[in-house]
C-alpha cells in the first residue's frame, strides 16, 4: 500500500514538472551544450562544475535539483497556489535559459545584449 501511494505521488510530480523537465532540465542543457562552441557559461556554478568536471556534471546538479524540488512538492503540495508558483517559475527561468541560449547559438551574442539591459 505504502509502495502504491509513493508511486502515485511520484507520478504526480512528474506530470505537475513536466515544463520543468522539459524548459529547465533538457533545454537548458541541451542548448548549453551546443551554445558553448559559441560562446561560455554565465551562470558561475555551472561554469566551474564544467570547467572542473565537464558538461555531463551539469546534468547531476539538475537531478539533484529536481530531487529537492521533489521534496518541496512533499511539503508545499497541499498549498496549490505555493506549489503553482514554484512549478511555474522554476519552468519559466528554465524557458527564459533556453532562449537565452538558442539566442547565442543563432546570433552569437546574448538576448539580453540585444534588448539593450545588459551592455
Amino acid at each position: 500500500m505504502l509502495d502504491c501511494l509513493r508511486k502515485e505521488e511520484l507520478t504526480s510530480f512528474l506530470y505537475d514538472v513536466r515544463y520543468v523537465i522539459l524548459f529547465y532540465v533538457l533545454g537548458d542543457w541541451m542548448t548549453t551544450l551546443y551554445a558553448l562552441e559559441y560562446g561560455f557559461e554565465g551562470n558561475i556554478l555551472p561554469a566551474i562544475v564544467i570547467a572542473k568536471y565537464g558538461i555531463f556534471h551539469v546534468l547531476l546538479l539538475k537531478f539533484l535539483f529536481m530531487v529537492l524540488l521533489f521534496r518541496s512538492y512533499q511539503v508545499i503540495r497541499n498549498f496549490p497556489w505555493l506549489w503553482d508558483f514554484t512549478r511555474k517559475t522554476v519552468a519559466g527561468m528554465g524557458l527564459v535559459v533556453s532562449v537565452e541560449n538558442f539566442v547565442v547559438i543563432l546570433l552569437g551574442s546574448r538576448f539580453f545584449q540585444h534588448l539593450f539591459i545588459f551592455s
